[in-house]
């Protein structure tokens, strides 16, 4: 594209109804979280034009950049065990949208929450993924980016066997808990810096 710049946001899913994943109420919320991503999108696209601003939307299923690198390059978060973007606030019960454009921005960078010595210790999105394709190793470098690799043909099989996307991982993340998990995450950040 040819546009320098991005604004990338996150729209929150709510926390009791992804604790249902992969059941109805869970599929409703993503669906509806991307919905909302979409209208934003769309409106920050028309609001950037109206000011003579070349602009595009992107969003569910009309994608022409990859949103989660964005997302960690603006600051928003970092990549966890899943391979999903865990925000500071919800976690992993988040869904991107961003809109690229030529117009002059600040631009933000990425910064560190501690995920990924959390994951590395962590685990409980492998633990309780129902097709095993989340890794419980080490990163790997992949195209030049570390990452936990994901059995993908695995994962979408789960998919395809129950019906609808999955979201388990997201369900099960420490840090899509909320606020009431911070003394136990403290106490994993004390363990880890112990460790190292």
């Amino acid at each position: 594209l040819p546009h320098p710049s991005a604004v990338v946001f996150l729209v929150e899913m709510d926390r009791g109804q992804m604790r249902d994943a992969p059941g109805a109420p869970a599929i409703r919320e993503s669906a509806r979280q991307y919905w909302r991503a979409a209208v934003l999108a769309l409106t920050l696209e028309a609001g950037l034009r109206a000011a003579g601003f070349e602009a595009k939307a992107h969003y569910d299923a009309r994608y022409d950049v990859i949103l989660p690198p964005l997302a960690v390059a603006a600051g928003l978060g970092e990549m966890g065990r899943h391979n999903i973007l865990v925000a500071d606030r919800a976690g992993s019960r988040v869904r991107i949208g961003a809109v690229t454009t030529d117009a002059p921005l600040t631009r933000g960078r990425p910064r560190s929450l501690g995920v990924e010595s959390f994951c590395r210790l962590c685990k409980k999105c492998a633990d309780n993924c129902p097709s095993h394709a989340l890794s419980d190793g080490d990163r790997v470098e992949r195209r030049g980016v570390m990452i936990w690799p994901t059995a993908i043909e695995r994962c979408y099989g789960y998919w395809r066997a129950v019906g609808t996307d999955c979201g388990i991982c997201m369900a099960v993340c420490p840090f899509s808990q909320g606020p009431l998990l911070f003394p136990r995450k403290s106490m994993r950040y004390l363990q880890m810096g112990l460790e190292q």
